[in-house]
């Protein structure tokens, strides 16, 4: 039985308003759902912490651990003065025999742990009707809080520069500097990816400030499945969007020559941005 339909289950006790708004979550329906409202899912959140919602899409993200001793009051109090607390209503889904749900924010604040415990602490999504203001808690692997608002004071994410983004747009770049050029065996290479996945170490300001470099990989060949030692030089410009925050993919060249060098024999690529 559903928990919506189940009146008996320990939810209602904490709840004065509960309905459905008419659609499944089940089969995608959720994901679909947050979708149309504009809440990207999917992508590589799943890995980090097990997310549904695509947080490296989000244009803010917060995030805090949460499973800590008086977090129940402490986080309640931080909602009450969030954003989400000027709505009257949110939508959730809580679980597979349940259709979407509209519910008070007033009774979701003061019981967003009953909500997690109704969820057997499997991670639970909650979001403005307007797709505004989403949160997400995670699953018991890592208890993570995620939201685009602010929540706990100081937890905001910094999309590093060096991002999926960044690397996609090097990969296009890539193949386009192998079809056009000169050398007859590199002609038929091409990119299929570029890592963006690296150690924090190398991702740190100061670290691409002393070594100037970032080295990941890349998949190179004529197939594109070949797996390259990929150095990623920064010039004056990357350096200086690098210190500041600020998105890489104006440093990849566009026009100059010998920008990179590959050693086909030992399948490593050295990349020099502007």
């Amino acid at each position: 039985m559903s928990i919506l339909n189940n009146k008996k289950h320990f939810l209602h006790e904490h709840l004065t308003y509960i309905e459905s708004i008419g659609k499944e979550g089940r089969n995608d329906g959720f994901s679909k759902f947050l979708e149309q409202l504009g809440i990207a899912t999917g992508g590589n959140s799943w890995n980090d912490d097990h997310s549904t919602i695509n947080w490296d899409l989000s244009e803010k993200h917060f995030q805090f651990f949460f499973d800590y001793e008086n977090n129940e009051e402490q986080i309640k109090n931080w909602l009450k003065k969030s954003p989400i607390s000027e709505y009257d209503t949110l939508l959730t889904w809580l679980s597979w025999k349940d259709p979407i749900i509209r519910i008070k924010t007033t009774e979701f604040i003061e019981n967003w742990e009953e909500f997690n415990i109704a969820r057997a602490w499997q991670g639970i999504i909650v979001t403005t009707e307007d797709g505004k203001f989403y949160l997400e808690f995670t699953d018991d692997w890592k208890f993570h809080l995620n939201s685009n608002f602010e929540i706990k004071p100081g937890t905001e994410k910094i999309k590093p520069p060096f991002n999926e983004e960044f690397c996609n747009r090097l990969e296009s770049r890539l193949c386009k500097e192998f079809a056009e050029s000169k050398d007859t065996e590199l002609k038929n290479f091409w990119c299929d990816g570029v890592s963006w996945f690296t150690t924090d170490n190398q991702m740190t300001k100061k670290h691409v400030n002393d070594s100037r470099k970032i080295i990941t990989k890349a998949w190179i060949g004529k197939d594109g499945q070949d797996e390259y030692l990929a150095t990623i030089h920064f010039g004056k410009q990357s350096l200086s969007n690098y210190a500041k925050g600020k998105e890489l993919i104006e440093c990849i060249p566009e026009s100059e020559t010998n920008w990179i060098e590959i050693d086909i024999v030992n399948k490593s690529i050295d990349i020099k941005l502007n």
